[in-house]
């Protein structure tokens, strides 16, 4: 189709009419790379694809689909190896993988025929003891879970605090750096070790 027949029938604000319909940042961009098709038989079936859609969604509501913003970069981290994922995108991961789980138990429960919804579907993964292992080792604030006994954590607490000392003590000793060490003792904040300093000419 001609560039000046889209123009004239204002075909991007249709497509960003539909990309608010997108629940997950990977179906909006997908969305936002709509071309109109001259294939009849292309047609019919995008069509009938819609149809069904908006059956579903008429008579269920919503479909429970949920992602953050930054899932694309998540999955694509996913690809480097050898790099594992920060605590919160791995519950972000998780979030998305549990709702792709309850996006395919609300279309095979749904009332009616929806043979498209289920296609799309059928071929995807479950990931229940994965979710269930991510979310019992790390709270929704993204820090791990302890689940050692209090007379063990009692233990080794103060011992991490003498390792983590003795494994900085090395590169403290150096003399610019030393300079600007105000205490050899390293703070624990949340799960970083913080190295009380201050500014050179401070």
């Amino acid at each position: 189709m001609q560039p000046g027949a889209l123009k004239s029938l204002e075909f991007d604000r249709i497509v960003e009419a539909v990309k608010t319909f997108a629940l997950t940042p990977m179906g909006s961009e997908r969305l936002g790379r709509l071309q109109p098709s001259t294939d009849p038989q292309t047609v019919a079936d995008l069509l009938a694809h819609t149809t069904e859609t908006a059956r579903f969604l008429t008579a269920n509501g919503a479909l429970p689909l949920r992602a953050s913003t930054d899932l694309p970069d998540i999955l694509a981290a996913l690809g480097v190896e050898g790099r594992p994922l920060e605590a919160l995108r791995l519950l972000a991961l998780a979030t998305f993988l549990e709702s792709v789980d309850e996006t395919r138990t609300a279309i095979r429960r749904a009332p009616g025929s929806f043979p498209r919804l289920e296609a799309i579907i059928g071929g995807g993964a479950s990931f229940k003891g994965e979710i269930a292992s991510t979310r019992d080792k790390i709270d929704p604030s993204g820090d791990v879970v302890d689940h050692a006994s209090p007379e063990l954590k009692i233990i080794r607490r103060p011992l991490s605090h003498v390792l983590v000392a003795f494994t900085i003590s090395m590169p403290t000793e150096s003399p610019p750096v030393k300079s600007m060490v105000t205490s050899s003792i390293p703070e624990f904040c949340r799960t970083l070790v913080v190295l009380p300093h201050q500014a050179p000419g401070l």
